[in-house]
């Protein structure tokens, strides 16, 4: 009985206090952006473009690829609508080296989960998303991969051990 009258004497002291709080909220404007971590995964290479200056990219372990956006000096993230946890495993970028706007990752987090080729022909704003029959290691093995100048555009992947 005594710890019910202490209740309902606490929420009636406390009730008037909530409804003045509530009415003090204020709606501020708030810009999302991306976390940045300190820890976590590795950012292996940062791959430089040949066809234009201070367009670079850079592939991480387990965090998907970035493009460096010179006006704003930081990474932008190329897959934050992936649905697809390995394919932030990034193996490799190739950059073309004679059309700026064309970039090439190569996507699979290691030999469990899905692999991909992934090209994009407007620096990562969009890309297609081709499934292949084979692992990648983003977070396994190293490998490379290449963008050739010619017709085609054919891209080539090695891996070394």
């Amino acid at each position: 009985m005594a710890v019910a009258r202490l209740v309902g004497i606490l929420a009636a002291l406390c009730l008037p206090l909530a409804a003045a709080a509530a009415g003090d909220v204020r709606s501020e404007p708030y810009e999302w952006r991306n976390v940045t971590i300190g820890a976590g995964g590795f950012a292996p290479n940062v791959i430089f473009s040949r066809a234009e200056p201070d367009l670079a990219y850079l592939r991480t372990d387990m965090g998907g690829a970035y493009r460096w956006d010179a006006r704003l000096a930081r990474w932008i993230p190329q897959q934050d609508g992936n649905p697809v946890s390995s394919y932030m495993g990034i193996e490799s970028i190739a950059a073309d080296p004679v059309n700026p706007d064309v970039v090439y990752l190569a996507a699979g987090m290691g030999g469990w989960g899905e692999a991909a080729i992934w090209p994009s022909g407007d620096r990562g704003a969009s890309w297609a998303v081709f499934d292949v029959p084979f692992k990648m290691g983003g977070n396994a093995d190293a490998a490379c991969s290449t963008a050739i100048p010619h017709p085609g555009q054919a891209t080539k992947r090695g891996e070394w051990g």
